[in-house]
């Protein structure tokens, strides 16, 4: 009985290549559908597997119509604006034990409905590529604060992408304090919409801040010319942290300000993160990343308070319920 596993990358862009190389990577055999109508992504991905001299079979397909029906794995990292629209195709075709979605996981609550109820026929399981709890230094982190009554984090820096990149944080403090369930309040930012450095998507800047119980996160982001960058501070009833993922610092210190400990760390690469989520899954049948619904939850929330922002100061209409987020 044969061992080898298949999967299905659709999207071929950037982020898709890092999960491409990753996929190169596993020990395990499988052989690889890349899917992306864009020839140039394509040409990309092949330039990068022939660069690798990799012994994976692999193949490439402009069209989902071209692709086989039944997929181990099936990787969705194409941007948010078609991501439904290229999961449903997917799925009138083909089925998937596993699934994984990049974020933002898509730009609407109706979206994030539909695609759950597509998932029902698709896959009995996936999760949303928010891959901070992978990292080691989140995982001993939320070991050490994790059963703290007070967990108040906050997110400060400029130019590192409030609309497009909240969600990781969001996803992080969800992970720390064990619950999916807050508000978020979205009157702080700059009352302006702006254009991202992805052609066709919209950006913010200032402030949000979040509440779940005693619990609270607050996001603030400002726009610079210069390096993108974000300190990462947490403060729990006995101890204060401040994280460099930049630096790859992480320096714990008690309420008087006295340094307990610091921690050096390595903030591990998409390259090499995708590997480690297929052989969990394929071994165990879990995963340290979001279970989609997990994900949902906070996606809707955070969604919700956007669109009103959107709404009121960029050029979506009040009828229209889509995020121009990625």
């Amino acid at each position: 009985m044969s061992t080898k596993k298949n999967v299905a990358l659709v999207g071929a862009g950037q982020i898709g290549r890092r999960h491409l190389q990753s996929l190169f990577n596993l020990e395990s055999e499988i052989s690889i559908d890349v899917i992306d109508p864009a020839s140039h992504s394509l040409e990309m991905a092949k330039v990068d597997f022939d660069s690798l001299s990799s012994e994976r079979m692999v193949r490439f397909f402009q069209s989902i119509q071209e692709i086989d029906e039944q997929y181990d794995f099936a990787i969705f990292a194409t941007g948010a604006a078609v991501r439904l629209a290229t999961f449903r195709d997917f799925s009138e075709r083909s089925l998937a034990k596993a699934i994984l979605f990049e974020k933002v996981l898509f730009q609407s609550v109706a979206q994030i409905n539909i695609a759950n109820e597509l998932l029902l026929k698709v896959s009995g399981r996936a999760w949303v590529n928010c891959p901070r709890r992978m990292y080691e230094v989140y995982r001993m982190l939320k070991q050490r604060i994790g059963h703290s009554d007070v967990i108040d984090m906050v997110v400060d820096g400029v130019g590192w992408g409030l609309a497009c990149n909240s969600i990781h944080f969001i996803d992080l403090w969800s992970y720390l304090i064990g619950s999916t369930e807050y508000s978020l309040d979205v009157s702080d930012l700059i009352p302006k919409v702006f254009e991202s450095k992805r052609p066709g998507y919209k950006e913010i800047f200032g402030v949000m801040q979040a509440r779940s119980g005693s619990h609270s996160l607050k996001l603030s982001c400002s726009d610079a010319e210069h390096q993108p960058f974000a300190l990462i501070r947490i403060s729990t009833d006995a101890l204060d942290i401040k994280i460099s993922e930049r630096d790859g610092v992480m320096a714990i210190m008690d309420k008087n300000g006295r340094e307990l400990e610091k921690i050096s760390f390595r903030t591990p690469y998409q390259s090499e993160l995708t590997a480690r989520f297929i052989e969990g899954v394929r071994h165990d049948g879990v995963s340290d990343l979001t279970r989609f619904e997990d994900s949902a939850l906070l996606h809707k929330v955070f969604l919700e308070a956007l669109l009103t922002h959107f709404q009121r100061y960029g050029d979506v209409s009040r009828d229209n319920d889509i995020c121009p987020i990625t």
